[in-house]
Parts: structure tokens; C-alpha cells; sequence
């Protein structure tokens, strides 16, 4: 295995054995992530890792490719980098994130589940695909469904927007986000049904190379009577 640390995050580079087959996996330790942190798995077959800081810039970490030999690729990259370019062709990169199991206080007793909320992040178009898995049983979902992005930016520009025009009426300036990254939107989500417990499954957009966040998710219910 091969280690590295780099951007307040822990790189682990190891041998992944499935269905007989070996090949590299990076994991990624994220310690911002929830009260005791995260681990993400990639499929970057990184092989040696190197980490340094320029002067006066944030670390980079760089990790030379096993499969893809010959390759150097930049693994924390910044939001610019949406697809995966080993060869010429630019992939789509397969992301999805999966929510703890939510059974409040009470884990046995049934529950008629609301319409959840998400904040996302909206500065793209963008589909996203929700698996609804319930009751501690991730072998099928129960429910599905897409949720629709619509990237926006200000419009406004200076010294040509108004917020009033000589008659009175409304101009056309809008407030613009202070950063494009920050953009964000609050998503209503479909009644997800009656279970124990509730678990999402968030995938990322296939149909477009385009970063995605979610940021919160809020839910709502209604707990049954126990008999």
C-alpha cells in the first residue's frame, strides 16, 4: 500500500481483490465528513503517490498509474476536472453517495416518511438519480426517481443593470452569488412511504460531465402506533 496526505485528507493506495480480479483502488479519508469522518473508495489505479505544496499554493497530489501505464494524474484536483481522460476519450465518472440509515428513535417502529429536502448545489444542469432503500435491506431499492437541476447565474451586468427604471418601473438587475461555486438550491423531494428505517442512495449524472454536491438533507415523519 501507498499513503499520502495532502489537502487535510488521507490517501490509501492497496491491491483490491474482486470476483477473482485484482486490480488498484485509491481510498480517500475525508475527516470533514460527519463526527468521525468518511472513507471514499476510487478507482484511480494509483500506484506511488507523491504530495508537495508549491510556494504560496494549496498541496497537490500526484499518483502514477498502474494500468494506465505511463500515466501522472492529478488525484485532488479542483471542480474543473468532471471526467476521467486516461486515453483520448473524456469518460463520464460514476459517482454516487449513499445516507446512513434514518430510523430516529425508535429503529422497529413503522413510519410514514414525508416529503424530504436537499440542498444541492446549482450552478450546473443536471439530473440526479434517488434509490430509496428501507428497513436495512440495501438487496433492492423500494422506489425511485430523478431529481432536475437547473444551473443559473446572475444575468446582471454593470453599469447596464437597473434596479429601477426612469418611469418607476423594475429594472432588470438581479443580485449575482459572490462565487458560482456557491450557488445553491433547496429540492422537494417525493413522499418516500411507510418503512422502519430510510436510506438514499444519490447518484450522480451520467448523461452530463458536470460536478454535483448535496449538502443537507432534511426529513420528515410521521411515527405509526406500535399493536
Amino acid at each position: 500500500p501507498q499513503l499520502a496526505w495532502a489537502n487535510e485528507k488521507l490517501y490509501v493506495s492497496v491491491d483490491w481483490t474482486s470476483d477473482g480480479s485484482t486490480t488498484r483502488r485509491t481510498f480517500v479519508y475525508d475527516p470533514s465528513l460527519g463526527k468521525t469522518g468518511a472513507w471514499i473508495m476510487t478507482d484511480i489505479d494509483a500506484g506511488p503517490l507523491f504530495a508537495y505544496q508549491p510556494p504560496n499554493t494549496e498541496h497537490l497530489l500526484l499518483g502514477g498509474c498502474v494500468a494506465n501505464t505511463g500515466r501522472l494524474i492529478h488525484i485532488d484536483d479542483d471542480d474543473d476536472r468532471v471526467f476521467d481522460k486516461y486515453g483520448t476519450d473524456e469518460d463520464n465518472i460514476p459517482s454516487h453517495f449513499v445516507t446512513p440509515w434514518m430510523s430516529t428513535r425508535n429503529p422497529v417502529v413503522k413510519k410514514r416518511w414525508g416529503k424530504p429536502q436537499m440542498v444541492t448545489l446549482a450552478k450546473s444542469s443536471l439530473q440526479m438519480t434517488v434509490e430509496v432503500y428501507k428497513d436495512y435491506d440495501f438487496a433492492d431499492y423500494a422506489k425511485t426517481f430523478p431529481v432536475d437541476i437547473t444551473g443559473r447565474t446572475s444575468a446582471s451586468v454593470w453599469g447596464t443593470a437597473t434596479w429601477q427604471n426612469d418611469d418607476g418601473s423594475l429594472g432588470d438587475g438581479v443580485w449575482s452569488s459572490e462565487d458560482q461555486s456557491k450557488v445553491t438550491d433547496v429540492k422537494r423531494l417525493p413522499t418516500l412511504g411507510t418503512a422502519r428505517a430510510i436510506s438514499m442512495k444519490i447518484i450522480g449524472p451520467t448523461a452530463t460531465n458536470s460536478d454535483w454536491q448535496v449538502n443537507a438533507i432534511g426529513f420528515t415523519y410521521v411515527p405509526r402506533r406500535m399493536r
